[in-house]
């Protein structure tokens, strides 16, 4: 009588996550897109409810917003398409990865406090629009990718 390898699920070593590159090139235009759209309707809400002191370079226009949302959201697909080629488990990685870099790029605000123009409602502002920006471009990321 023949015998069968018993081995359980947990003892093979996990399968590794494909994402078509395509498929992160398409959902990162789209994750950039959408987050710079809604930070930007973001600075207009900011803007009419407590109004920003010119002398605040980083609230002084819209563009600072839409050029940051375009270059560090380029580099957030960027990263995603590294941790989807090194990574077991890319999704629960990368996630990890933004949730660390969003806490990084949210605590060089409160050192803004003392510069000309700072108001406590532009720099709360710019805390949510870095929070806005994570959970679209995150959120698009990690799910988008693998609907066909």
């Amino acid at each position: 009588m023949a015998t069968m390898p018993t081995t359980s699920p947990a003892s093979q070593p996990p399968r590794r996550v494909r994402i078509p590159v395509g498929a992160i090139v398409r959902s990162g235009g789209i994750a950039v897109a959408a987050a710079t759209i809604a930070n930007v309707v973001l600075y207009y809400i900011g803007a009419a409810i407590w109004g920003y002191n010119a002398a605040f370079e980083p609230v002084a226009s819209v563009w600072p917003t839409v050029i940051a949302m375009i270059f560090y959201g380029a580099g957030a697909v960027v990263a995603f398409g590294i941790v989807a080629r090194v990574s077991l488990r890319p999704i629960r990685t990368y996630r990890i990865v933004a949730l660390v870099a969003l806490i990084l790029t949210i605590l060089p605000d409160a050192t803004l406090v003392g510069m000309p123009g700072a108001t406590t409602p532009a720099i709360a502002v710019l805390v949510a629009m870095h929070i806005v920006a994570a959970i679209i471009i995150v959120g698009i990321l990690t799910t988008r990718p693998f609907a066909h």
